[in-house]
């Protein structure tokens, strides 16, 4: 008869080791934001010197240095967006409203407790996990040709995908946890060849190993009206959270273009981001690149984004929606949504994005009252100036806006 040592199976030696691991588990938890918050201190006369846009700052460098401590220490976030939102043209009062990166110490502490289980990260950023899981939710996503595994020849899978060589046909090969657009290859098959896209123009390409796991996928032929602006396939980031309610939020949107002869549109890519009105599914008056140059009109094709409709908007909000209701092991989500002729269609689901670049284009996302109050009962707000925000008159409700976001009809 087994003993009270061996209850459930285990010796006490296994429990001990169990118990142990648990702890420098949860120690670790504890002690790695402090780390990195450490190593971000260090970093901030790099930051300060070579990541501030003097050229543009009107702040004298040492009002810019005090500016820096104050949201490290204070604020508890980090200068990386003092730049992109050119923080110096705001009040100081005005930074509360903004959350910062989410890959800051303590944002990314408390996301990962409830908000961002890093545990179900990989359902996202897994490229053939996250497209069984969308497909078996029937997510809109463009065609799936497989996968090409490390060392196989791209052109001889991508050939073999078009078994009717007179019909044209593109393709865009993702590496399998790529992220940001980097190392995105697009090939066109055409008579029987493959070309590669680089630089602006299609080059014969007759042989090419796979340094890493790709995905492949057709290259989505996107709405005419967003071709005309810009030819690259045009995508929306919408961010969204799932309230405790199980509403789902949209957070904020913007439209992203990609500049020149370029066929993806990220910003890191070189594209450039458009704000986009929740409720009328318009642009805004100017559009940023990731270097805060602001444009009132595309700089390929002059088209002015001012009052510009987004085609489907009313389609593309319910999609999302739906998304972050399915598939909701993250409350917070960013997608980025391509819009085709015959609807939208899910490109990716961003499981950690860029809020640097959602607050550099729409501003900061805590004005917003109902986004303020979701951050809140998710337990995401670090610094006192942010959970005392809910005391300030000057923060608007935006309630009427919340129930005034598009719904299908």
């Amino acid at each position: 008869m087994k003993n009270i040592a061996s209850l459930n199976g285990r010796d006490i030696v296994e429990k001990i080791y169990i118990f142990t691991n648990l702890f420098l588990v949860r120690l670790w938890k504890e002690i790695a934001p402090i780390l990195r918050r450490f190593q971000r201190f260090i970093a901030l006369p790099y930051v300060y010197i070579f990541w501030t846009d003097w050229k543009s700052c009107t702040r004298s460098p040492l009002l810019v240095a005090i500016d820096f401590l104050y949201i490290f220490f204070v604020l508890r976030s980090f200068p990386d967006n003092y730049t992109p939102c050119k923080l110096w043209e705001k009040p100081k009062d005005e930074w509360h409203y903004y959350y910062g990166s989410n890959y800051n110490p303590y944002q990314r502490k408390a996301l990962r407790k409830d908000v961002q289980i890093k545990e179900y990260e990989i359902v996202y950023e897994d490229k053939r996990i996250c497209e069984d899981v969308c497909r078996a939710h029937g997510i809109p996503l463009p065609s799936y040709y497989g996968i090409i595994d490390i060392g196989s020849d791209v052109v001889e899978f991508l050939q073999s995908c078009n078994l009717n060589s007179d019909i044209k046909k593109r393709f865009i090969v993702k590496p399998m946890n790529g992220k940001g657009g980097h190392s995105i290859l697009i090939f066109e098959s055409n008579n029987g060849y493959i070309y590669k896209y680089y630089d602006g123009k299609f080059t014969t390409c007759d042989k090419l190993v796979a340094d890493q796991a790709y995905i492949v996928q057709e290259f989505v032929i996107q709405d005419e009206h967003l071709s005309n602006i810009s030819p690259s396939t045009n995508t929306v980031r919408i961010v969204t959270g799932l309230e405790r309610s199980n509403n789902v939020l949209i957070i904020g949107a913007y439209m992203r273009f990609g500049s020149g002869a370029t066929l993806i549109d990220n910003l890191s890519a070189g594209g450039l981001a458009v704000a986009i009105d929740l409720v009328t599914g318009r642009l805004s008056k100017i559009g940023v690149d990731r270097n805060g140059t602001e444009y009132l009109k595309h700089p390929s094709s002059n088209h002015v984004f001012e009052r510009t409709e987004v085609p489907q908007w009313v389609e593309v909000c319910q999609l999302a929606k739906n998304i972050q209701s399915s598939i909701s092991y993250h409350k917070l989500l960013g997608m980025d949504i391509a819009i085709t002729k015959s609807g939208p269609v899910l490109i990716e689901i961003n499981s950690i994005y860029d809020n640097i670049d959602l607050e550099q284009v729409c501003g900061p996302i805590l004005k917003d009252k109902s986004v303020y109050e979701f951050y809140k009962s998710h337990n995401l707000l670090i610094s006192k100036p942010q959970k005392n925000l809910v005391s300030f008159s000057t923060l608007k409700s935006h309630s009427a806006k919340a129930e005034n976001q598009p719904e299908s009809s």
